[in-house]
């Protein structure tokens, strides 16, 4: 290989590596900070306030990770939403959690186990969603 075939391919991992940390840095904003207490208490209630709260979420996070990528592509902008919007609506992560026994964890809040349960909760939850965030990158 070439000199510059060796600088082209470290440009290359530079670039990738600025975004997926400006994706995982714009996931990590909306979903902490500019996620609001109903967001985040009514995404995954059933009916049209559910679908509503958890539309707005995924909108406003889908704006964020955008601004942050610098990726305005309709086909970003789906990948982007799509997932997002799945796994908050039928909250996968508590999903996985009863599957795999554990959703006895977040079942009563004045159990010892509860702050336990909601740190394994945020741990899969984020987990699932890096995960698809990387599956988008590595598509797009």
């Amino acid at each position: 290989m070439y000199v510059l075939e060796y600088i082209y391919i470290l440009q290359g991992v530079k670039i990738m590596e600025h975004v997926i940390l400006s994706v995982i840095f714009g996931h990590l904003v909306e979903d902490f900070f500019l996620q609001t207490k109903s967001m985040a208490d009514n995404k995954n209630r059933f009916g049209f306030k559910g679908f509503a709260w958890c539309t707005l979420h995924v909108l406003v996070y889908t704006l964020t990770v955008a601004i942050f990528v610098g990726n305005a592509d309709p086909l970003f902008l789906f990948g982007a939403f799509l997932p997002h919007w799945l796994i908050d609506k039928w909250s996968l992560a508590f999903q996985w959690m009863r599957l795999i026994g554990r959703g006895d964890l977040l079942s009563d809040k004045d159990s010892k186990n509860f702050s336990l349960g909601i740190i394994i909760y945020i741990v899969i939850d984020q987990t699932i969603h890096f995960g698809c965030l990387w599956l988008l990158l590595k598509i797009i």
